[in-house]
């Protein structure tokens, strides 16, 4: 009966995708125990994370640029997700999780409000060590914990232990943002990140340096406004 629904859910053109694929993640029913089906449901889930972030106005139902519209398209998913996640990390821990089902479950939990006092924050330094776990398995990406810190980080006001978020100031990367790059840069030796910090500055700074000039240009070509009656 299940795969019957799921097939009409699959065929059906009325919901934008994102939502096909959560309601398709619901209607599996995993048991918290049943590790084999939470990869089906949570590889579904990564598809209406990433599918509701890619989608166009249009997609969601959305008139163009409505961001209430949008915003609440974005909460849909991500209300569901972290719901899901929370309940079975609060039964069991954070399951076991492979490939494009453990990349979807890190990615609800990435996505979940980091600001200091929320219930998402609270959730977000809970799973954190399970996060740590994963990666030392070889479930997860070094890269994957490194990120939910620097986000935490950034969200409080607080340097990036890592560096992986890249802010701009004046065209460049903004050095505030971290201690000292040989800081960071033994602390993703200690995670096992590949790729240093140090590698990546020209890199960010180029790139930092394009957005900067784009947006003048932007600046430049755009329409003058009529003065105020």
């Amino acid at each position: 009966m299940i795969l019957l629904l799921l097939a009409l859910l699959t065929t059906q053109s009325s919901p934008a995708l994102p939502y096909r694929s959560l309601d398709q993640a619901n209607l599996l029913a995993c048991q918290v125990s049943d590790d084999e089906c939470l990869g089906r449901e949570f590889a579904l889930r990564k598809d209406a994370d990433q599918g509701v972030r890619r989608a166009s106005d249009a997609e969601l139902g959305c008139q163009e640029g409505d961001r209430t519209c949008l915003s609440a398209a974005w909460k849909r998913v991500d209300d569901d997700n972290i719901s899901r996640l929370r309940s079975i990390v609060t039964a069991r821990g954070w399951p076991p999780l492979k490939g494009e089902a453990a990349q979807g479950a890190w990615l609800i939990a990435q996505h979940a409000n980091p600001s200091p006092g929320s219930a998402s924050r609270a959730f977000r330094d809970m799973v954190l060590p399970m996060v740590l776990s994963e990666v030392r398995a070889g479930r997860l990406m070094p890269e994957d914990y490194a990120r939910m810190v620097d986000r935490n980080a950034l969200a409080q006001g607080d340097h990036q232990p890592f560096g992986t978020n890249r802010p701009c100031r004046d065209g460049r990367f903004d050095r505030s943002s971290i201690d000292t790059v040989d800081a960071v840069d033994q602390r993703r030796r200690e995670i096992g990140m590949d790729i240093l910090l140090w590698e990546s500055l020209s890199l960010f700074d180029s790139l930092c340096e394009r957005e900067a000039s784009s947006a003048a240009a932007q600046i430049l070509t755009a329409p003058s406004r009529p003065p105020s009656p």
